[in-house]
C-alpha cells in the first residue's frame, strides 16, 4: 500500500505539473508574431490546406501543425481567420512545452527524491526567456523537444528496467524528434554515455546487457531515420533510395552560406545564453552587435549584467562540482556527466552558426537546468559535513537567481500580451493599397513579413534576402523579370521599406549576398512614397514604382506621389 500511494503521489505530481504548465502557456499564447524566428510559418498548412514537407532542419513541423489543425477540426474548433489558425499552433505547442516540462519535472524528482527541487527548477526552465518564447508561439522546435524527452525516459527506464525494447522505442523517437526539428538528435551519444554508465545491481554478463541495451538504441535510431525519413520523402515524390538518401544530406542554404566556426561566435557562446536565460536585448535584436547603435545603448548595462550573473551561474556550477564530486552517488554523477556531455553537443551549432538563436537554446538549456538541480540537491544534502563558509546564504542565492529568471520574463509576456499585436494594424494598411494584381517587393522588416504571411496568398510577393539566399545574384534579374510580369498584366510595384535601408546597413546584409547596393539605384530614383509606418525608431515607407524606368518593361503613365503619413505602431 505504501507503494501504491507513492506512485499515485508521483503521478498525480506530474497530473498537476502538466496541467500547470499548459494552463500558463495558453493563457500567455503571444500576440506578437514576430517574436521568434519562423512563427508565421504555420500560415503554410492554413493557406494550402493540406500537410507537406519543409527543409530537413524542422521537416516534419508542417505535418505537425496540420494534423493539430485536423484534431482541432474533429473537437469542434475551426479557425476563421490567420490569426485564429496561429492561435491554435500556438496551443500545440503549449501542450508540447507542458509535457516537455512534466518530462524534466519526472527527471529531477527521480534523480534528486526533492520534489521542491524538481518544482523550482522546471518552473526556471519553464519561464526562461527562449523556452517560454516558443512555448506560447507557433514556432517549429517545442513539438521536437518533447519527442527528446520522451526518448531520454524511454532509454532510462530501458536501462533502469533491463528492457531492451525500450531502448529501441527510444532511439526510434529521437528519429522522430530529428525529423521535427534536427538538432534534437545530437543528444544521443549522451543516451548512449547513460546507458552504458548507469548502476545496476547485475553481477553477471552486465557488459553484454549494457550492450544489448546500446545496440537497441542504436537500432530504433536507425529503424526511425529509415522509416520516419524514407517515408516522408516517398510521400513527397522520392523514388528510389538514391533520391531518399539526396534529400537526406540535402541542408538549408543559409546553413551553407553563414555557418562555421569563427573565434567571435566561440566568443559570444556566454552572451547567448544570457539572451536564452534573460530578456536582455531590445525585441528588434538578434543578436548583441545592435547594442552599439545609439538608440539601444541604454540597453548595454541590462545586457551586461545578464552575461554576468549567467558567468557567475556557469562559475558556480563549476566552483561546486569540484567541491561535490566526492559526495555524488553513482547514479548522480552518470546523470550529471551525460547532462554535460548533452549540453556540450547540443550547443555545438550554435558555435556554428548562430550565439544567439534560441531555438538552439531549448535542448543545452534544459541540460543546464538539470545540471543545475542536481548540484543543489548534493550541495543541501553535503552542506552540514562540509562546513561550506557563508553555507547559510546558499539558499537565499537560488532563490535570488530564479527569481532574475522568472520574474523579468513572465512581466515581458504580459506587457507583450497587454499591447495590441505589434505591426498588425500597418499591415492590414499595406493590405488594403497593394491589390491583388501588385508586386510587393521587401525585406525583413516585420511590417513586410507580416503582410506575406497574413495576405501574401492573394498578392505577388518578392522576398529579396529570401531570394538572395536561394539565388544570389540572380536576385536582381529575377526581380527585374517579376517586375515586368506586373507591369504586362496591368498592376502596380510597390516597394516596402527595402529601397529605405541605408548605405551602411545595405553592405550588411546583403552585400555579402552578392547584392550590391547600386544594383537598387534605379527603383530608388524612380519610386514614389505613397505611405509610412513607424518601425520602433525607423521609418518604414511604401513606395510605388514607376516601371516604365525598368529596362524593356512597357510605358507607364508619370505617377503622381501621395500624401506622407506615419502610422502609430
Amino acid at each position: 500500500m505504501g507503494q501504491l500511494r507513492i506512485r499515485l503521489s508521483f503521478a498525480v505530481q506530474l497530473g498537476l505539473a502538466f496541467s500547470a504548465a499548459a494552463v500558463v502557456f495558453l493563457l500567455l499564447r503571444t500576440s506578437d508574431y514576430l517574436g521568434v524566428d519562423g512563427a508565421l510559418r504555420a500560415l503554410q498548412i492554413y493557406d494550402l490546406g493540406r500537410p507537406f514537407l519543409h527543409p530537413n532542419n524542422h521537416l516534419l513541423y508542417p505535418v505537425n501543425v496540420y494534423a493539430w489543425s485536423v484534431f482541432m477540426g474533429w473537437i469542434g474548433i475551426h479557425p476563421k481567420d490567420p490569426l485564429a489558425f496561429l492561435a491554435i499552433a500556438q496551443a500545440m505547442n503549449g501542450f508540447a512545452a507542458a509535457g516537455f516540462l512534466t518530462i524534466l519535472y519526472a527527471l529531477l524528482y527521480k534523480l534528486t527524491g526533492r520534489a521542491a527541487i524538481a518544482c523550482f527548477t522546471t518552473i526556471g526552465y519553464g519561464l526562461s526567456r527562449a523556452f517560454l518564447a516558443h512555448a506560447t508561439s507557433s514556432a517549429e522546435p517545442m513539438v521536437g523537444l518533447f519527442d527528446s524527452g520522451v526518448s531520454v525516459m524511454l532509454a532510462l527506464y530501458g536501462v533502469t528496467q533491463n528492457r531492451v525494447w525500450a531502448c529501441i522505442a527510444g532511439g526510434a523517437t529521437l528519429a522522430l524528434a530529428m525529423a521535427t526539428y534536427q538538432s534534437m538528435v545530437l543528444i544521443g551519444p549522451a543516451l548512449v554515455l547513460l546507458i552504458s554508465r548507469w548502476p545496476n545491481h547485475q553481477t553477471e554478463n552486465r557488459f553484454v546487457g549494457r550492450l544489448l541495451l546500446v545496440l537497441g538504441l542504436a537500432i530504433g535510431l536507425i529503424l526511425g531515420v529509415v522509416i520516419v525519413f524514407g517515408t516522408a520523402y516517398s510521400w513527397a515524390g522520392a523514388h528510389s533510395a538514391t533520391d531518399v538518401y539526396h534529400k537526406f544530406r540535402e541542408t538549408e542554404p543559409a546553413l551553407q552560406q553563414n555557418g562555421g566556426l569563427q573565434l567571435v561566435r566561440t566568443a559570444s557562446m556566454l552572451a547567448g545564453l544570457a539572451y536564452a536565460a534573460f530578456p536582455c536585448l531590445p525585441r528588434e535584436c538578434s543578436g548583441f552587435r545592435c547594442l552599439g547603435s545609439a538608440e539601444y545603448h541604454s540597453w548595454i548595462t541590462i545586457a551586461a549584467l545578464a552575461i554576468v550573473v549567467t558567468g557567475t551561474w556557469l562559475f558556480a556550477l563549476i566552483g561546486f562540482t569540484k567541491k561535490l564530486w566526492v559526495h555524488m552517488v553513482q547514479h548522480e554523477r552518470v546523470a550529471f556527466t551525460s547532462c554535460v556531455l548533452a549540453f556540450v553537443l547540443s550547443a555545438m551549432p550554435l558555435a556554428w552558426w548562430l550565439p544567439t538563436y534560441d531555438k538552439l537554446w531549448l535542448q543545452p538549456l534544459a541540460c543546464l537546468f538539470l545540471i543545475t538541480g542536481i548540484i543543489v540537491h548534493v550541495a543541501l544534502r553535503a552542506m552540514d559535513s562540509m562546513k561550506i563558509p557563508g553555507a547559510r546564504y546558499f539558499v537565499p542565492s537560488c532563490a535570488a537567481a530564479l527569481a532574475l529568471i522568472i520574474i523579468p520574463n513572465t512581466v515581458k509576456a504580459l506587457w507583450i500580451n497587454a499591447r495590441p499585436a505589434p505591426y498588425i494594424a500597418q499591415a492590414r494598411q499595406v493590405a488594403a493599397l497593394v491589390k491583388p494584381e501588385d508586386l510587393l517587393v521587401g525585406d525583413w522588416d516585420p511590417i513586410f513579413l507580416l503582410y506575406q504571411a497574413l495576405w501574401g496568398s492573394r498578392a505577388d510577393i518578392f522576398n529579396v534576402p529570401t531570394q538572395a539566399i536561394h539565388i544570389g545574384a540572380r536576385t536582381v534579374s529575377d526581380l527585374r523579370q517579376t517586375v515586368i510580369r506586373a507591369e504586362e498584366r496591368g498592376g502596380n510595384v510597390f516597394f516596402l521599406g527595402l529601397l529605405d535601408v541605408p548605405e551602411p546597413e545595405w553592405k550588411l546584409a546583403f552585400e555579402g549576398r552578392e547584392l550590391p547596393y547600386g544594383a537598387f539605384e534605379s527603383y530608388r530614383r524612380n519610386a514614389d512614397a505613397v505611405e509610412s509606418f513607424r518601425n520602433d525608431k525607423r521609418v518604414i515607407t511604401l513606395r510605388r514604382f514607376a516601371t516604365s524606368s525598368v529596362p524593356g518593361g512597357p510605358a507607364h503613365y508619370p505617377i503622381r506621389a501621395q500624401r506622407v503619413r506615419l502610422g502609430a505602431r
